[in-house]
């Protein structure tokens, strides 16, 4: 792994503003602690196979006394032992029933990395409500994988909002005990980008909007070596014919942005470069199709989509990955006015198709549709290999895979097999789902080009995927349909709200290019 990279800048007002104060430090950093902290009144062993429990076993017995030492078994998850000089955790990831781990061709499988990360995220918590200060964290018999899975547990575990906003720094000293420097902080990096997802998706939508949002995202990246960040306005839209993105967010205070990220690293391969696209609703009244009180109350969260990308950005360009990327992030706020786009009501797209409007509720791929056709359209050296689309999309999605799993769509076999990898792999679950052109026709208008959603009750997750895939008909192209949030906490993740979902599926399928 290259050597990480890091930018100091003073950061615009806005950015403040939309970050609310978090300087995006990282916990692996902040409570690193290094061999010459030879006390430690908490020690986590995690167990890599059945070898490394025999040696533990051996090791520990004098610590523990003979009762406990009675009570440890390869057969339990985490066992807690506490002794006169302190705390040991014993980690044992179990496998389990090979039947389940190879159902659904093995795709929904943990892997040893999500394993750890999981694991490791459960364990912190219980280290920080135990009030040990100086914790060494030993991988025995641990592949890089499941090491860098620990990593990234710890720094996910250890984010919530309200420390985030504080920028607390840890009482809790760690020494990562056979985990290499180079190692640790490309966990940091990716985690933090993760955990920036999630803090994007988190932030009340008075704070963040496509002004605050887009200056924000140019902050973080431009000026970074081999990275540069262009943000179109309204008028800049308008005069490139942005004609969807226009008619979703002019009726809002805060008008419509678009951002374009290009990241062309010294050194980086001579593939075409791949191309993703994140929807950035930074909030959503469902305009005038309103939504109902519960449905709007979290539509904060509808910009979920473009902070995925925003963080795996993150964690890719501060990893010094040498992939050339382009991400496109159109923003708009979904609001009622008396110029707020209707239901019957007739645009121009980018490309030069008319749009006929059905439900101003479905309005996220009507701003995707522009800013796909811009990726669609470049040309040369700049000609996209994919295009990957990234959005809080639809409901339907959810009804069927519940919320433990994005949906994704794909017209490239190559590239299904590739995203089904990094999900599996990072266990940032997406699911290949069908995307069936004998749905097409629900899409037929009398009066434009397509009709912007269909007039079906039905399939309304493939027929969103259809309407996104006429705008890049013949490039690769695949769309996630994600959720972007936690209802409750879960495993790494030790607070509800935003998730970073799609983040570590995504920077796996890059590095996997």
């Amino acid at each position: 792994m290259a050597k990480s990279t890091s930018k100091t800048s003073t950061r615009s007002k806005k950015t403040k503003q939309a970050l609310m104060g978090w300087k995006l430090k990282s916990f692996l950093k902040d409570s690193a602690a290094t061999a010459k902290l030879k006390k430690f009144d908490g020690t986590v062993y995690y167990l890599g196979d059945a070898d490394a429990f025999k040696a533990i076993s051996e090791d520990i017995k004098d610590e523990v006394g003979p009762f406990q030492a009675k009570t440890l078994s390869s057969k339990k998850t985490v066992q807690k032992l506490v002794t006169d000089d302190g705390i040991i955790w014993v980690v044992i990831p179990q496998v389990g029933d090979q039947g389940i781990n190879s159902r659904n061709r093995g795709r929904l499988a943990p892997s040893p990395y999500s394993r750890a990360r999981e694991l490791m995220g459960s364990v912190l918590g219980d280290i920080e409500s135990s009030a040990v200060k100086q914790v060494k964290i030993v991988g025995e018999h641990c592949s890089d994988d499941e090491k860098r899975g620990l990593l990234v547990g710890a720094e996910l575990a250890a984010y919530t909002f309200r420390k985030a906003l504080g920028n607390q720094s840890s009482d809790l000293k760690i020494y990562w005990d056979g985990f290499s420097k180079a190692l640790v902080d490309e966990a940091a990096n990716l985690g933090v980008g993760t955990n920036l997802a999630r803090h994007l998706v988190n932030v009340p939508p008075n704070e963040l909007y496509p002004e605050s949002y887009s200056q924000t995202v140019k902050d973080l990246f431009d000026g970074l070596a081999g990275v540069k960040v262009t943000v179109w306005d309204e008028n800049k839209l308008a005069r490139e014919n942005m004609g969807l993105i226009q008619a979703v967010g002019n009726a809002a205070q805060h008008k419509p942005r678009l951002v374009h990220i290009r990241y062309r690293p010294r050194g980086a391969s001579k593939q075409k470069p791949l191309v993703f696209v994140g929807k950035g609703i930074t909030f959503d009244s469902g305009g005038l199709d309103i939504k109902p009180a519960m449905g709007m109350r979290y539509m904060k969260k509808d910009m979920g989509g473009s902070a995925a990308l925003v963080g795996m950005f993150y964690g890719l360009v501060h990893n010094n990955l040498k992939k050339a990327i382009d991400i496109y992030l159109p923003m708009a706020e979904n609001a009622i006015a008396g110029n707020a786009f209707r239901p019957g009501d007739i645009y121009t797209a980018r490309s030069g198709k008319t749009v006929e409007i059905h439900n101003t509720d479905a309005e996220g791929r009507l701003i995707l549709a522009d800013a796909l056709s811009l990726a669609a359209e470049q040309s040369g050296d700049h000609k996209a290999q994919s295009i990957i689309n990234v959005a809080t999309l639809t409901g339907a999605v959810k009804v069927g895979l519940g919320v433990g799993m994005g949906g994704f769509f794909s017209n490239d076999d190559a590239l299904v097999e590739k995203i089904e990898e990094s999900s599996q792999g990072s266990g940032d679950l997406m699911w290949e789902m069908p995307l069936f052109d004998d749905y097409k026709s629900q899409l037929k208008s009398s009066v434009a080009d397509i009709n912007h959603c269909s007039t079906s009750g039905f399939g309304g997750a493939v027929t969103a995927a259809l309407f996104l895939h006429a705008f890049v008909e013949e490039a690769s192209f695949a769309h996630f349909d994600i959720y972007s949030w936690m209802d409750r906490p879960k495993g790494a993740l030790r607070e509800s709200g935003g998730s970073g979902q799609g983040v570590q599926c995504l920077y796996q399928l890059v590095q996997s290019y």
